[in-house]
């Protein structure tokens, strides 16, 4: 009669190959040797530590290619951790990384994607609404084209919530994808424009 294994009840590392599970054992270890110890600091001062994020660029946690496998057992290892980093990786490597890697332009690439992937730029991005919460469908949020060729937004709620979120000095903004409506359909544009903010006040 097989023993129960309480920590892997599904017997999935068997059906890993050998490079993924590789990639669980290196994350495991950064997470418990490196990542562990700065979350009891944070969650008795109630801080967040930024130098992680770069940290985890030098891993190559941050927009891996090597698969949703490999992804996802990343995300697993530091989950058991800490939500809070867990979330933050995710939002860096699924909802500004992947974006520009795959609707930018060539230059936006260029200028972004390396520094987001390695950590040295947090990336951000702005969808939530007051009236329809995260839900891109109900988005009022609509970005137009002036005359003289320059954009401007039909409706600033996004904008003032995101000012607000993020106007404390010590956070560092170096990329923030705005998520915004360009036709009148249901059907958007995941990506317009890119702008480099060094400032929203």
């Amino acid at each position: 009669m097989l023993k129960f294994n309480w920590r892997d009840p599904l017997l999935i590392k068997k059906l890993l190959t050998k490079d993924e599970r590789m990639i669980q054992e290196s994350a495991r270890r950064f997470c418990q040797d490196v990542l562990m110890p700065v979350v009891k600091e944070n969650h008795r001062h109630e801080t967040f530590d930024k130098s992680i994020i770069r940290q985890m660029g030098e891993m190559g946690f941050l927009g891996m290619q090597m698969g949703y496998n490999s992804y996802g057992l990343v995300a697993k290892e530091v989950e058991r951790v800490d939500s809070a980093y867990r979330s933050a990786m995710s939002v860096q490597s699924s909802l500004v990384i992947h974006p520009i890697r795959t609707f930018g332009s060539e230059e936006q690439q260029l200028k972004y994607l390396p520094k987001l992937i390695s950590g040295e730029f947090i990336g951000c991005f702005g969808l939530t609404e007051p009236n329809h919460g995260s839900d891109p469908s109900s988005m009022e949020t609509k970005l137009r084209r002036r005359d003289d060729g320059n954009f401007v937004l039909g409706s600033m709620s996004t904008p003032r919530k995101v000012r607000q979120e993020i106007s404390e000095p010590e956070i560092p903004l170096w990329c923030l994808l705005l998520l915004v409506r360009t036709t009148a359909s249901i059907r958007m544009h995941s990506l317009v424009n890119f702008r480099h903010f060094h400032s929203l006040n």
